[in-house]
């Protein structure tokens, strides 16, 4: 089997052929090159065009985990494994919890999840090397490549809406959440605006009666701040408490507890947070 490779997103295709399109980017078949690619160093990802949620495996989940979103809502990337090196650490792949050691414990700590549920936590073999990075303005999804995309993955924005975007620690990032927002009739709008390694900022658009259900993070704490608009946060530690969400309202939730977002008003609430990362998410069933 023949492997085709986007030279704009970096996509990989399996078949005699390139496709017309890249399903990613939308760049036309003269863009992929032919690549000695290894099927088992391949991997399947599929990304929630409502919320940006990353989905790993041969097809994509039924619902999406956040914001429950259909399949159809997802699009397909195909994506070579890092060249990694150990870390020492497990991560549970149910809740996040990383656990360190020379072996993954019999249970998680935290949801309870098998030995099996353990996968070797690892590390860039090139960690601390600097890739060229882009940012959609329409939507804040950033794409890592030499050049930017044809179309955003997830707003369907042009190339032109694509800048330089930097990591680094000596460049001052920002984005504006109002410039920024995009609602969705499904469910809630989450944009990821801003991230790195230990901190992430996110910002939920909220239509009228939309809610983000009970979920919990057991390895990072968050602070939501109100923008606009008017709601609920309900918090459930072993007893269930609503904090009114006004303008100007900050919330901390702690770790491994429960919470969920109500927008009880007549206009469009907009919540933004910030997670420590990694973070997990387990849903409330």
């Amino acid at each position: 089997m023949s492997f085709w490779k986007c030279t704009v997103c970096g996509y990989i295709h399996e078949g005699v052929e390139p496709p017309e399109k890249c399903p990613v980017c939308m760049a036309p078949a003269d863009k992929f090159i032919p690549y000695n690619a290894d099927p088992t160093n391949l991997v399947k990802q599929w990304r929630c065009t409502v919320c940006g949620y990353i989905h790993e495996g041969p097809e994509p989940p039924d619902k999406c985990p956040v914001c429950r979103a259909d399949s159809d809502k997802f699009v397909l990337n195909v994506v070579e494994k890092p060249k990694t090196q150990s870390s020492g650490k497990w991560r549970c792949v149910v809740c996040g919890f990383i656990h360190e050691g020379e072996a993954p414990p019999d249970a998680c700590p935290v949801c309870r999840a098998g030995r099996d549920k353990f996968v070797v936590e690892t590390v860039s073999a090139y960690e601390g090397q600097v890739s060229k990075s882009w940012r959609c303005t329409v939507c804040g999804f950033i794409h890592e490549g030499d050049e930017p995309l044809e179309r955003c993955p997830v707003c369907k924005a042009v190339r032109e809406k694509f800048v330089p975007h930097s990591t680094a620690q000596d460049r001052t990032l920002s984005v504006n959440i109002f410039e920024a927002m995009e609602t969705a009739a499904e469910a809630p709008k989450r944009l990821t605006h801003l991230k790195t390694g230990d901190i992430a900022f996110d910002t939920y658009y909220f239509m009228p009666g939309q809610v983000l259900d009970y979920h919990k993070h057991p390895t990072g704490d968050q602070v939501f701040l109100v923008s606009q608009g008017e709601g609920d946060l309900y918090i459930d530690d072993g007893s269930e408490r609503i904090v009114r969400l006004l303008p100007g309202t900050a919330v901390l939730t702690v770790k491994n507890v429960w919470h969920k977002i109500v927008n009880s008003g007549k206009n469009i609430l907009i919540v933004s947070q910030t997670t420590k990362q990694p973070s997990g998410l387990v849903l409330k069933k």
